[in-house]
This record gives structure tokens, sequence and C-alpha cells, in this order.
């Protein structure tokens, strides 16, 4: 039983180190530019850290990592800590609360955790999250030959995207620029605007948009058959994947592909919109 296991911080420093160790151990996958870039965004001035990790002998043997996150909330600015992810290694498994007991011991933060395998479940309802359930709905993308109708204007270049947000959407905009894989695009009417992050990804080798965020889930509703036939026409894809609790209804005639898609929060939920996929780690690693 090992007995000299040390807990401490992860700070930018070690990542190279934590990327290694979950590289060999968890997720051979796992490339080393995504993983720098998920934790050097700049979402929080001052982040603390990048989570815990255990340490024997100057070797990691655990680690849950952690993004840190400045929201505009219903009551202001809050701090926001998404659990990222946590492995220990067979051999260490005792030690693996007091990572948990760590990051959650940072006062004034609001914590996420939405990839949670559903082995710690348990665990992280002992912990005191509330836990949240939705599905994972694909909304068929077909053709609508008037999407383009002057009703509905489509601004895909950052300049003018950025123009027509108000500053709170901006900032989020602002945010989540610069990732390879996440694009941007903004419906307009007269009246309403709808900020759509999302990324294009193969699911059983069908292309689909994967919506991360809607700034404004009504007009997505309202509008959803002009916006998925550009999504078919422009992004060619055939399938708009998001999950239900992204959106105000759920239409017609869509899948529901994943069932039952558990997310777990600590704190006042009533102060943040939840779930959210960005400021996590479903922009950079789950697919």
């Amino acid at each position: 039983m090992p007995n000299k296991v040390t807990l401490r911080e992860i700070f930018d420093d070690d990542l190279q180190d934590v990327y290694y160790f979950l590289s060999s151990n968890y997720d051979p996958e796992l490339k080393w530019d995504i993983w720098r870039s998920a934790f050097c965004r700049s979402w929080m001035p001052e982040k603390p850290n990048n989570g815990f990790m255990l340490v024997e002998n100057q070797t990691i043997v655990g680690v849950l990592c952690a993004l840190y996150s400045q929201q505009q909330t219903k009551k202001g600015i809050r701090n926001v800590c998404h659990n990222s992810t946590w492995f220990v290694l067979d051999t260490y498994r005792s030690h693996s609360l007091k990572l948990m007991v760590a990051l959650l011991g940072q006062k004034g933060f609001f914590f996420t955790a939405m990839s949670v395998n559903q082995e710690l479940y348990e665990i992280h309802r002992r912990f005191k999250f509330q836990s949240k359930v939705t599905n994972l709905i694909a909304i068929p993308n077909l053709p609508k030959l008037n999407y383009f109708s002057k009703r509905l204007e489509i601004l895909v270049d950052p300049e003018s995207i950025s123009r027509s947000l108000d500053s709170h959407i901006k900032q989020i905009s602002i945010d989540h620029t610069d990732i390879p894989t996440v694009q941007q695009i903004v419906f307009r009417t007269s009246n309403d605007t709808l900020l759509v992050i999302f990324d294009i990804r193969n699911v059983r080798g069908v292309p689909a948009t994967n919506i991360f965020y809607l700034s404004n889930r009504d007009m997505f509703s309202q509008h959803r058959k002009e916006i998925c036939s550009y999504f078919l026409l422009h992004n060619h894809t055939f399938f708009t994947r998001i999950h239900q609790c992204s959106m105000s209804k759920v239409p017609k005639f869509s899948l529901k592909i994943k069932h039952d898609v558990t997310f777990f929060y600590y704190g006042d939920i009533t102060e943040l919109s939840f779930p959210e996929f960005i400021y996590s780690e479903y922009i950079f690693f789950c697919r």
C-alpha cells in the first residue's frame, strides 16, 4: 500500500507531465496541442490551478483536472470550476477522494461535472452534487430552399458576428474563438439574434453539426427548419446533434440517440444557465 503519496495543485508548468500521465495510462489518443489549448484559455483571470494531482516519489499517480471560467449569471459574475478528467492508477485508488475534497475545498466556486462515467455517479452524489438528466437528440437537416429569406440574416465572418452581439454574448463568442475545431455563426432577424457555437463531426460515419451553445433557444426553435437547412447546404451535415436541455422544445421527427445523459453540479443552479457545454472539456475532448 502506498504510504508516501502527496497531494498538490496542478500548475501550468505541470501540464505536460499530466498530459504524458494521461496519454500513457488513460487515453492514448489524447493530443498534446488540444490538451494544452484547453488548459491555456483565458477564461478566468488568475485561475487558481488546473486541478489537483497525487504524486509519489515525484511521479504522478492520479489527477483530477479542472477548467476555470468567469461567467455572467443572473446574480452577476460568477467563478465556475468545471471538473474534467479524474483518473487514478489502480494501486492508488484509496487516495482518489482526496482529489475531490481538495477541489471542492476551494471557496467561491460553482462546480460542474459534465463527463462523469456512470460508475462515478454515486461518488458525486455522496459529495452533495446534484444531477440533471437529459437526452441527446438528432434533428434531421432537411432542405428548405427559402432559408436565405430576407427575414433571416446569416453572419459568418468574425467582425460581423462581433458587431451583432450584446456585450455578454460577445464575451462568450470571444472566449471561444481560436479553437481549431469550433465554429460560430449568427442568425439574425429584425428583432432577435442567435449565436450558435458548434463543431462538425462524424457520428458513425455520418457528418453532423454538433451544437455546444445557443444564445437564444426560442429563436432556434422558431427558425429551426431554416437553420438546419443551412447546416445541410453549407456544412454538408445530415443532422444536427444537440442535447435536449439546450432547446426550448424538441422538434417533431427528431431522434433520441442517447438516453438519460447525466450532468452534475454543485452550487445554486438558479445562478447559472446549466447545463451548457461552453467553458468545458466538451469543446475539446468529448467526441
